[in-house]
């Protein structure tokens, strides 16, 4: 399994055999996930709505192909039979599998006679339905179980004083949706219903900034360590939840034992 590193020169020797690649890689840049209560761009317009790819995403996500080709161009032909595409059930996720193999597969001459003036050619993309896949299925009860073990932790007291609302210092996960919730006026009564909700406030202040929008003094002030406390409780809530699906971990697994039980002649034998 190689890593995608963005490197200048090729990482193979000239008569090197390289017999399994394996990309694993998230969607590309896409608009927030949902509006927040005071949220100053609800009304912004994302063209593909909320949580689609932009207008970037969908130029990167081909750009990754075309590196992608490049930089393996040595090994690959104009056949996007060898490759397998497969894409979690998003639609975003499915978008940019599809942009990265127009990147990485444009049709040649041969291959544009079905349309001679477009240079993309479909390639097959798999998938399974919502909540049937084993590798991106979780149990939700359990999460949310330990989504609230997790925020019942006691708030720390300088926390509840709005005069170090400065430079706040989130040492608990409750510490940090208690502040979010505060901030926002959220009212949800679920905990697990205010984690969810803080995160996406969380997400729609990072897209806001990262499209150079101003955010509210809220994120500018305190985006970072927001975040960092989110995502170390996230890798809590993961390994209290003991749930091996929720992390991916199948899914490398199966990458490896595909590889080391892969016969060396696959591709001949498949496509002789």
């Amino acid at each position: 399994m190689l890593p995608l590193a963005l490197a200048s020169e090729p990482f193979y020797r000239r008569n090197d055999l390289l017999k399994h690649v394996v990309v694993i890689l998230r969607h590309t840049d896409r608009a927030p996930l949902a509006t927040y209560p005071g949220d100053p761009y609800k009304n912004h317009d994302w063209p593909l709505g909320y949580g689609r790819l932009t207008s970037r995403g969908r130029a990167n996500a081909r750009a990754l192909g075309k590196w992608l080709r490049s930089h393996y161009n040595d090994f690959l032909s104009d056949d996007p039979r060898e490759v397998d595409a497969r894409s979690s059930p998003a639609p975003r996720c499915y978008e940019t599998a599809a942009l990265v193999l127009y990147g990485l597969y444009p049709a040649n001459a041969v291959q544009r006679e079905w349309e001679p003036d477009q240079p993309w050619q479909p390639v097959p993309i798999t998938r399974l339905p919502d909540g049937n896949d084993k590798y991106s299925t979780i149990c939700v009860p359990r999460v949310r179980a330990a989504i609230r073990s997790l925020i019942a932790v006691p708030e720390p007291a300088f926390l509840a004083d709005n005069a170090t609302l400065r430079k706040p210092l989130f040492g608990t996960l409750g510490g940090i949706v208690g502040f979010v919730a505060r901030m926002s006026n959220l009212s949800e009564e679920s905990s697990s219903g205010l984690f969810v909700t803080a995160i996406k406030m969380l997400d729609t202040m990072s897209v806001a900034k990262e499209y150079n929008l101003p955010v509210p003094t809220l994120g500018v002030e305190v985006l970072a360590p927001l975040a960092l406390g989110f995502r170390d409780g996230t890798r809590s809530t993961v390994s209290l939840s003991d749930e091996p699906t929720f992390g991916g971990r199948p899914d490398t697994r199966s990458s490896l034992e595909r590889l080391l039980g892969q016969p060396e002649n696959r591709w001949r034998d498949r496509h002789p």
